[in-house]
């Protein structure tokens, strides 16, 4: 495994004694911070990896990629050299569907395979978005659309100043994500594991029961209460379910 530090994976912290490595992905303009409160909550021998996209935080003064094309082939380039351990792949929203589709790209290559898969906040790829698209939308109503998910920060609404900051990063990971085209291929054979709030508009419960479809694998349906930001809301039932879960995958390991 490669010892240098890569911007992709914000924060890094290696642990020796690791035996799995969980790779998690933010929702569109979100960051690899989202996951920072889970440091220190998973499994000892699970290494937290917070996958950090060009374009915010430490990474802010870099283009954001806008098409799925561009994001699949770095995101892979980038990460093969820390999938020398097992992993499994976490990713809420536009993160889910970065993580599914990593997972079958690295699976078409022959390289080494997730080991479960834990989409959150999202619907089965194969299924048409609902909603209108968001990426062009004027401000106040790109705005008001985010607000009423709680998919972003009080502070940054009440600041004209960071939410113009923030907001081209935002319609970047839009753009990619409402052009995306699910193509049909083989399902994965990996356990999925899906997360999923009660309250969601975006996520129903045909949608997230409609995973079962992308694995031969078993396929488990949790629902916690909130709308499409209950992976903070529930953040402790959240992890309590994912430990089990990765508790599990390790003890599989031996």
């Amino acid at each position: 495994m490669s010892s240098n530090p890569t911007p992709w994976l914000a924060g890094r912290k290696p642990a020796p004694d690791a035996a799995l490595r969980l790779f998690c992905f933010s929702s569109a303009g979100g960051a690899a911070s989202m996951y920072q409160p889970w440091e220190g909550r998973l499994p000892a021998r699970v290494e937290l990896c917070r996958v950090q996209l060009p374009g915010r935080e430490a990474r802010f003064a870099e283009t954001p990629l806008e098409t799925f094309a561009q994001l699949l082939p770095q995101v892979q380039e980038a990460l093969t050299p820390y999938l020398d351990l097992p992993f499994a792949f976490f990713g809420h929203s536009m993160g889910a569907l970065v993580a599914f589709e990593l997972a079958r790209r690295l699976r078409a290559g022959g390289e080494a395979t997730a080991l479960a898969l834990f989409p959150s906040g999202h619907r089965a790829p194969h299924l048409p978005m609902r909603r209108r698209r968001w990426a062009e939308l004027p401000k106040d109503e790109l705005v008001g659309e985010l607000k009423d998910i709680d998919g972003i920060p009080e502070e940054l609404l009440d600041n004209e100043e960071l939410l113009e900051v923030v907001l081209p990063t935002v319609r970047a990971d839009l753009r990619a994500y409402e052009a995306y085209q699910h193509v049909a291929s083989d399902p994965l054979d990996c356990p999925v594991t899906v997360y999923s709030g009660d309250r969601d508009q975006l996520v129903n419960e045909a949608e997230r029961s409609g995973w079962d479809s992308h694995t031969t694998g078993p396929c488990t349906v949790h629902v916690l209460p909130g709308k499409h930001f209950f992976i903070n809301d529930e953040r402790d039932r959240l992890l309590e379910l994912l430990r089990t879960a990765l508790t599990a995958l390790l003890a599989d390991l031996g």
